[in-house]
């Protein structure tokens, strides 16, 4: 997505976009009426709080402090001040449209098909943009701001604001959860489903997974530390819940991850299995892993027996991993591994 040039000399373009954004929301909701095109173009490039850091810092520009406090309310401005801190990373639309094309081919695959989705961290709604119109959309937005831009990008879509931690939906109900997960290592309250007290993306994945229906599938994009993490523990958890269709790492560059670069993920699609379903040898190896030789790293041993589906070439760089991609478009790589998993079958029980 391109920025436009900030029109203040002190502001970066990222800053100008979510300003413009901004101004555009309030316009449509002063006027009580659907956004125009060049609107809804406007909206898009809302990047989130957390490309607006700068705001909150003792050194931001005063004109973009001021700017903001007029276009939003003090309660909207403290919540912004709240989420810019959380690792939220948002996808860029041609990874996601590639998402629901596997997705929705999965499932046709089961004589099944996705008529209600769930995007646990919706953002302004990536993943929910992509889906037919017959689907019926619901999403889970933390930051008031961001969720009000995804219901007027999305009018049909059921938009939530809270934490997905807190909010109450039916289990064993959706057809499909995707979306990109918070990658931070934030513990949040949840009775329920986080009584172990786990990190919010394991936390948000196995709450996802009891979400779904028996025969339903998840596409959610994961920080790899959840596939190489030596604590296999939440993996068995999903193992027992899931079944894996296919995992696909991702290059750890900007293209893939549009508002946080150098970020290594995942994208992990699993169907939930059918009643009295169990785990069998046939089904890929996933929950374990193996120490990358030559250092004390380790890495899920999926990718040892698929290393087609790392996006890139994977490297070592003192205590962390990267993926080195020749490709600045991701979405190419992703369309090859998916539809190959899709010939061979992977996760249809």
């Amino acid at each position: 997505m391109t920025y436009p040039t900030p029109r203040n000399n002190s502001w970066t373009a990222l800053e100008q976009a979510n300003v413009d954004a901004l101004r555009a929301r309030r316009r449509v909701r002063i006027r009580d009426d659907k956004a125009t095109g060049e609107e809804t173009a406007t909206l898009r490039r809302w990047a989130g709080w957390g490309t607006m850091r700068r705001l909150f810092a003792p050194d931001s520009p005063e004109s973009l402090l001021r700017t903001v406090q007029t276009l939003v309310t003090n309660e909207e401005l403290d919540a912004g001040s709240r989420t810019a801190a959380l690792n939220a990373h948002w996808t860029p639309p041609k990874v996601a449209a590639d998402v629901w094309t596997a997705v929705t081919a999965f499932a046709a695959t089961t004589g099944s098909e996705v008529r209600s989705v769930l995007e646990p961290s919706c953002g302004i709604g990536e993943f929910l943009a992509p889906a037919p119109q017959t689907v019926k959309m619901t999403g889970i937005e933390i930051d008031p701001v961001t969720a009000d831009i995804a219901r007027l990008l999305l009018p049909a879509a059921h938009v939530h604001t809270g934490s997905f931690a807190s909010v109450n939906l039916p289990k064993a109900h959706f057809d499909l959860s995707v979306g990109n997960l918070p990658f931070g290592l934030e513990i949040l309250t949840d009775q329920e489903y986080n009584s172990d007290r786990l990190p919010v993306a394991e936390h948000f994945l196995l709450k996802a997974t009891r979400l779904v229906r028996p025969g339903g599938l998840l596409a959610l994009i994961v920080p790899h530390r959840l596939l190489d993490s030596r604590d296999a523990k939440v993996r068995e958890r999903v193992a027992e819940l899931a079944s894996l269709v296919t995992v696909v790492r991702f290059p750890s560059h900007r293209s893939c991850h549009s508002d946080r670069p150098g970020v290594v993920a995942d994208l992990l699609i699993l169907r939930r299995r059918p009643h009295g379903n169990t785990l069998t040898p046939r089904e890929p190896a996933w929950t374990g892993v193996v120490t990358i030789p030559g250092s004390s790293i380790q890495v899920n041993e999926y990718f040892i027996h698929h290393q087609e589906h790392v996006l890139g070439d994977l490297v070592t760089s003192g205590n962390s991993i990267k993926v080195i991609a020749d490709s600045d478009e991701p979405h190419t790589g992703l369309q090859r591994v998916l539809t190959g998993a899709l010939s061979k079958g992977r996760g249809v029980a």
